[in-house]
């Protein structure tokens, strides 16, 4: 694939048809090093489309004009290889009427897919669909083209999820790459990726790489949009973000990209600043998160039955997950996660009990929390469950169950001794000398049917089968009794 330079030396030499090397060197602010090494790369991408290549002679190109034409739409055809499948084309669609740089007719469409005109029509009625659940509508204007028609945070939503989502199917580079190429403009988002690496090494910031990327391509395609409209914060939610230390960051990002202080935008960038950062100290509140951290734990026990209460740890994961899902779900910044499906089908019980227990974040935020966010609190509580449970595993205690009376009186030993306690591994043993060879890291207490020599505790069992006739005569039901029973039978060594 042909990196941004090339693309951009391509629509110069088709757009301007200079000729001479000296102008194209100070135009471009290039070296001749460059320019020629550039100039080889085009002419393989042309021989690879059956073109005619670049010929170079006393500081002058020479090709033919009409051979120009050609280029462009080589670059386009490469880049639509991918976007064969209407599913794939409807966020290249919500990119180009969001961020069309001039007014765009279906015709125009039908030349950018090579799709003929029913197919770009049904593509647009799949379109229209699609962003109702958005409150927006699709409408057709001569001079203006396809627009988007509604609140101007929506737009930017729909923008976002359509980012995401060919991020998540791993199309987004190549899309930024086919938009230029039609565009006939860079995004810059080399100049912004540089930019931000430079902006929180100067600032102390620690980012979520893996949300990162789709803020830059956000500000890359927010940033050549025209006829924006203006964004509305109500009072509360103004006065919230400006309280956040996230805020001036914001206002530093906003006047060196954008060029421009408007406050709703600064508050809009900041909402999105606050997904990506990792960390504390970007937020205040914490009284406040603290407590709904605390309010969700207790109604998600409430509802599992499952006791959360003494877990600092819990606590402190599941605060540093809310606050940046907290602003990510009241400011409606979508976040797409791939293992929602997964989660649902394979811990199907535990999402429902988790979407029943997030009830006191759906009244913060006066809004229903999406499946996709259920499924990062679901793997949250799941994932702390697990380890819980194999912190128990690992915290049992290990007994060495010792019985010379022959094999089937050691195994009958051996599944009593788990009956009455159930939250022991026992380890079997039926020779004394073996016994004596294991090191006593491997075991935490001995049960022996006779005296063992260790520094571990070590507990005589007395007349196993009365112990066995006693289980079985008090019933399954008797859990504690038979504890009781067996332990009245069970001495520790002297």
């Amino acid at each position: 694939m042909l990196k941004t330079e090339t693309i951009l030396l391509i629509n110069y030499l088709h757009q301007t048809k200079e000729k001479d090397t000296e102008k194209i060197i100070l135009s471009l602010d290039e070296s001749r090093k460059k320019l020629w090494y550039e100039i080889s790369v085009i002419n393989n991408f042309l021989v690879e489309g059956g073109l005619q290549t670049i010929e170079l002679h006393a500081g002058q190109l020479f090709n033919q004009d009409e051979e120009t034409e050609k280029w462009t739409k080589l670059l386009v055809e490469q880049e639509l290889d991918s976007y064969q499948f209407p599913e794939e084309r409807i966020p290249l669609l919500i990119i180009h009427i969001a961020c069309a740089q001039q007014p765009l007719s279906a015709k125009k469409l039908q030349n950018y897919f090579r799709l003929s005109r029913s197919s770009v029509l049904a593509d647009v009625k799949r379109l229209r669909d699609y962003i109702e659940d958005y409150e927006l509508v699709l409408l057709y204007d001569k001079a203006e083209g396809y627009i988007f028609k509604g609140d101007e945070m929506k737009v930017r939503r729909l923008l976002e999820n359509a980012i995401s989502h060919l991020q998540h199917i791993s199309y987004l580079k190549k899309s930024a790459h086919y938009f230029e190429v039609i565009w006939g403009k860079s995004l810059e988002i080399n100049e912004h990726y540089a930019y931000i690496l430079n902006y929180s090494k100067n600032n102390l910031l620690s980012f979520v790489e893996s949300r990162l990327e789709e803020l830059i391509y956000n500000i890359c395609f927010n940033k050549i949009r025209k006829n924006t409209k203006p964004i509305n914060f109500s009072k509360n939610d103004t006065q919230q973000l400006k309280d956040q230390p996230a805020y001036t960051l914001s206002a530093t990002l906003v006047k060196d990209i954008f060029n421009h202080s408007n406050e709703a935008e600064i508050l809009f960038w900041e909402t999105r600043l606050l997904n990506v950062l990792q960390g504390e100290k970007y937020t205040v509140d914490a009284h406040y998160f603290n407590k709904l951290t605390a309010k969700i734990i207790l109604h998600i026990q409430q509802i599992t039955g499952i006791n959360f209460s003494e877990s600092t740890t819990l606590h402190k994961t599941l605060y540093q997950h809310l606050v940046p899902a907290y602003f990510r779900m009241k400011f409606d910044l979508y976040y797409e996660n791939p293992l929602v499906d997964k989660v649902k089908k394979e811990y199907q019980n535990l999402f429902y009990l988790i979407k029943k227990g997030l009830e006191p974040l759906e009244q913060e935020i006066g809004k229903c929390v999406s499946e996709s966010e259920i499924a990062y609190f679901t793997i949250h509580f799941g994932g702390y469950l697990h380890l819980k449970e194999k912190t128990e595993e690992n915290t049992r205690l290990r007994a060495l169950a010792i019985c010379l009376n022959g094999i089937s009186s050691s195994l009958v030993m051996t599944a009593g001794l788990r009956e009455i306690f159930p939250e022991i591994d026992f380890i079997e043993q039926h020779s004394i000398q073996e016994a004596l060879l294991m090191s006593e890291n491997q075991y935490d207490l001995v049960f022996s049917t006779i005296s063992f020599p260790s520094e571990k505790k070590v507990y005589i069992t007395k007349s196993w089968v009365r112990i066995q006739f006693l289980l079985e005569g008090l019933g399954h039901g008797m859990v504690l009794l038979r504890i009781m029973a067996g332990r009245l039978l069970i001495q520790r060594q002297p």
